[in-house]
């Protein structure tokens, strides 16, 4: 009630009390004066009574909270224009509280509590009169989640074979697999993410050399455990072939080979050491007695059998030494790596044996019409350790290009060979065979393929084209 309206309810009051307009107010007795206060007491009194019963009325709230997510909902008041929100999260009274014009809506929806925070909130309606009372306070804490535990995970490889499988866990709904390559590894965040699902095993077929860290979480609708173990794995490069063997030659002197090829996954500078111990486990060849050949041949092999594989460069990049001084007997060759593999390759060693070799002086060849290549020869079949001989091999070769270009052919144990035209095309091109050359070799294997011993012709040119 405004000051002024007060004001005529007095003086309405007073004017009742004059008489031919003499104020007779002066005259009346004390206990008249104070029956009339009180009248205008109590009438100020109703009227602004009568003034509040039109303001809103204080709502009443209810809510719930899941998980993060809080939804409040309250009664209308038709006499009220608008609703706040009133919410703290350190409470001390109303005083603290941080209101939120929702306008007119009875609902209010968040998603995004903080867990473990402790809120506390309540309802006000207003109108154009003023504001409500608050509604019932109430005061609620977000539960903390609760996470799955972490599963435990094994990794196993078997050759380029990967198996992982990691331990189920109680109220897990599914399961994310992380990985990255070693060499990006700097800690979870550099991880790449599989949603396995409900899957508790995990394969794969890696590739030679192959190094990867991975870990497993668990997750359920509360949220994703820590990570299992972080558990590294590696497929170590194998070597691909090593041997030891002697060499028998036409026209110069005899001597040892000891070869070990690099694992086709690693490059030269992926090798720190190399060395050659016997079963003994003494060394007796080390990385300074070896010298690196870089790959640098075309493969042709055993194409008259029809067996005849494509001309492509081949990764047979080794290492190489030779020496006269070793004994028949198993030699390992060991190759560390920077990767922090240890490979190991095992060669039998049979020691100084003589091949048969095939003279350079009987080989012959001619080209025909039809661009084919006849090659001609004489096997030493009198020689009294011919048996030994279980292969031939023809070693067709161009130094053209500047690089040794080999292709390698089987013609049985007979002493002649045509090599047709295209099969030539498939390592050389037309300037290559002008310039080709040829040799026989001889070799003995044993019956695990591996060749121990080699007799070698001298190479001898060919006219050309």
């Amino acid at each position: 009630m405004q000051g002024a309206e007060v004001d005529q309810i007095i003086i309405k009051i007073i004017e009742g009390h004059r008489v031919n307009g003499v104020d007779l107010f002066c005259f009346l007795r004390e206990d008249y004066m104070k029956k009339l206060f009180s009248l205008v007491v109590v009438c100020i009194l109703s009227c602004l009574t009568v003034q509040a019963w039109a303001a809103p009325v204080a709502p009443t709230m209810s809510y719930t909270v899941d998980g993060t997510q809080l939804s409040i909902s309250w009664d209308s008041d038709p006499e009220a224009t608008g609703y706040k929100l009133n919410y703290a999260t350190t409470y001390t009274g109303t005083a603290s509280f941080i209101p939120m014009d929702l306008g007119d809506k009875t609902s209010f929806n968040y998603d995004y509590l903080v867990e473990g925070q402790t809120y506390t909130i309540a309802i006000q309606a207003y109108s154009d009169i003023g504001n409500s009372g608050y509604s019932n306070i109430e005061t609620f804490t977000v539960p903390m989640p609760i996470l799955p535990a972490a599963p435990e995970l094994t990794a196993t490889t078997s050759g380029l074979d990967l198996s992982l499988s990691w331990t189920a866990v109680t109220d897990a709904t599914g399961y994310i697999l992380s990985y990255a390559p070693t060499s990006s590894y700097s800690g979870p965040e550099s991880f790449i993410t599989n949603d396995v699902g409900g899957d508790t095993s995990f394969s794969a077929v890696l590739w030679e050399g192959a190094a990867f860290v991975a870990a497993v979480q668990a997750y359920n609708n509360q949220g994703v455990s820590d990570y299992s173990n972080i558990e590294p794995l590696t497929v170590d490069p194998e070597i691909p072939f090593a041997l030891i063997d002697w060499r028998t030659r036409e026209s110069r002197s005899d001597y040892g080979v000891q070869w070990i090829e690099v694992p086709h996954s690693l490059k030269r500078e992926d090798v720190v050491d190399l060395r050659l111990v016997n079963s003994q486990n003494e060394t007796v060849r080390t990385y300074n007695d070896f010298e690196f050949v870089p790959s640098s041949e075309s493969f042709h092999m055993d194409c008259l059998s029809g067996t005849c594989r494509t001309a492509e460069a081949i990764n047979d990049a080794g290492y190489y030494s030779t020496g006269s001084d070793l004994t028949a007997g198993t030699y390992t060759f060991v190759l560390e790596t920077t990767l922090g593999s240890t490979l190991e390759k095992e060669s039998v060693y049979k020691g100084k044996i003589r091949m048969p070799i095939i003279s350079g002086q009987s080989i012959a060849s001619s080209w025909n019409v039809d661009g084919s290549l006849n090659v001609e020869w004489e096997n030493p079949t009198t020689d009294p350790d011919w048996g030994l001989v279980k292969q031939i091999r023809l070693d067709v070769s161009s130094t053209n290009s500047g690089e040794s270009i080999t292709a390698r052919f089987l013609p049985g144990f007979g002493n002649s060979i045509t090599i047709p035209a295209s099969e030539l095309a498939l390592v050389f091109n037309e300037t290559d065979l002008s310039s080709l050359r040829i040799r026989m070799v001889t070799r003995a294997i044993d019956a695990e393929g591996f060749h121990y011993a080699r007799g070698r012709s001298d190479w001898v040119d060919i006219i050309p084209k």
